[in-house]
């Protein structure tokens, strides 16, 4: 609580100043704390305080478990694939892997509702996994986000994901797109779109690997200009560049509003 007393009167620079002071009157009651932060104690959310992970600061959007955006799935998996994420980021998994394995899992979570992670068994795990009409990559890759989701888990029971069967994935044989087709589309796209094909036809870039093309990636060497290329896995390669297809990358990178050659309209690329 506060008492106005009458101002004082000054002269700064030359400046008439008029300050107000106020007298605090100390109030000698004990303080009744704040109530507590929602789920929170000790600055750790119960969460984190079961699970021993991070503090509420680090609880945030920025995650992927936090999107809004996301279809719900039943709370007894909620904590389970935070943690998950967590042990990814803590891996140094890229962002596109890690928002892989949470969308597999929380599939998985709908799907098999109201069974929890800890109480699924193996027989129900195979009998899920049997119903489902995959591909073998998909399946493969599927099979991967459960293993990585219980290895996380670390369960002192026995772990389901050990009764998932290894994969066979056959290599199918390469389509390549007809010359007069390419040539067509060439003809008809638009720049941007244009840009595109050139790079997958002329460079050999995959599609994820075009979108990340940055100023930086554009280098000189000995024999003219390579592109350093950050493909799957976060490998990187280097692919050599005709002076045509350097051309091209350097124009759409001076007409980007950001170092990306394709940037989006919501930012990055």
């Amino acid at each position: 609580m506060s008492l106005l007393v009458p101002p004082i009167i000054s002269v700064i620079g030359g400046v008439l100043t008029v300050v107000f002071t106020a007298v605090t009157v100390i109030d000698l009651r004990p303080a009744t704390p704040s109530p507590p932060e929602p789920g929170c104690g000790n600055g750790h959310s119960k969460r984190c305080q079961t699970a021993g992970l991070a503090p509420c600061w680090v609880m945030s959007t920025h995650l992927i478990t936090h999107r809004p955006s996301l279809t719900p799935i039943p709370h007894p998996w909620e904590e389970p694939i935070e943690h998950l994420e967590f042990a990814l980021r803590a891996q140094g998994t890229r962002e596109s892997s890690i928002s892989t394995r949470i969308r597999h899992i929380r599939r998985l979570a709908r799907d098999l509702d109201p069974t929890t992670p800890t109480e699924l068994t193996a027989d129900e795990l195979i009998a899920w996994a049997g119903q489902q009409t995959w591909a073998p990559e998909t399946r493969h890759s599927y099979y991967n986000s459960i293993r990585v989701f219980y290895t996380a888990l670390n369960l002192r029971t026995s772990n389901p994901a050990d009764a998932l069967p290894s994969v066979k994935r056959p290599v199918p044989p390469p389509r390549p797109t007809p010359e007069t087709v390419y040539t067509t589309a060439l003809t008809r796209a638009d720049a941007r779109t244009r840009f595109i094909l050139r790079m997958a036809g002329e460079a050999g870039l995959r599609r994820t690997e075009i979108a990340q093309i940055h100023a930086d990636d554009l280098i000189s060497d000995p024999t003219g200009h390579s592109l350093t290329i950050h493909g799957k896995g976060g490998h990187a390669r280097q692919v050599p560049l005709t002076d045509e297809i350097t051309a091209l990358i350097r124009h759409h990178l001076r007409t980007s509003p950001t170092d990306w050659a394709l940037p989006s309209r919501n930012g990055g690329h």
